[in-house]
């Protein structure tokens, strides 16, 4: 999958339940960077 595709769905999910980058990190046991780096489509979240 293209980054920058997932990043913008990652971001649109994010809104979309009202949480900021960093809530986001905490529900999933990462850092707000790597939330960060997802959205902007400069890494990929490990499967």
């Amino acid at each position: 999958m293209d980054p920058k595709k997932l990043g913008k769905k990652i971001r649109l999910g994010r809104v979309e339940l009202d949480l900021t980058q960093t809530q986001l990190a905490e529900k999933i046991n990462a850092k707000q960077k790597s939330i960060s780096g997802y959205e902007t489509g400069v890494k990929l979240p490990s499967t």
